[in-house]
């Protein structure tokens, strides 16, 4: 028996067993089968709902903006998390910057290191 590949499925060929009426009639449903199971497979969860949400530093950075803060699972301190900062008239910084809240409780201006750029563990906190 040869095999029709069909939307990336190996259905088999019917034709010149059955008939070409068969095949098409075959096909049809076959196609139908899919549309139902398509439609099914969208109404249940996805097995990524139950795993963690994973971002990575673009979307944190974008948090960030917001005037939210964002920290790292991985980071070893408790209560780490960086911000934004925005200058203000009396401030002496002109533009822009982020820092940290460190596991001593001080305020540092933060840098990425190349781990914390390509992370995924990033997340949003109040």
């Amino acid at each position: 028996m040869t095999g029709l590949d069909y939307r990336g499925l190996n259905a088999p060929s019917v034709v010149g067993v059955v008939g070409v009426a068969s095949a098409a009639w075959k096909a049809d449903t076959f196609e139908a089968d899919l549309t139902r199971l398509d439609s099914r497979s969208s109404a249940r969860p996805d097995a990524t709902q139950h795993q963690e949400k994973r971002m990575k530093i673009g979307e944190a950075i974008e948090i960030m903006w917001t005037g939210w803060r964002v920290r790292r699972r991985g980071w070893n301190g408790k209560n780490m998390w960086i911000a934004i900062q925005k200058p203000d008239p009396r401030s002496k910084m002109t533009e822009p910057y982020v820092y940290m809240l460190t596991a001593q409780g001080g305020f540092i201006p933060w840098l990425a290191s190349q781990a914390d750029l390509l992370a995924d563990d990033w997340e949003e906190i109040a």
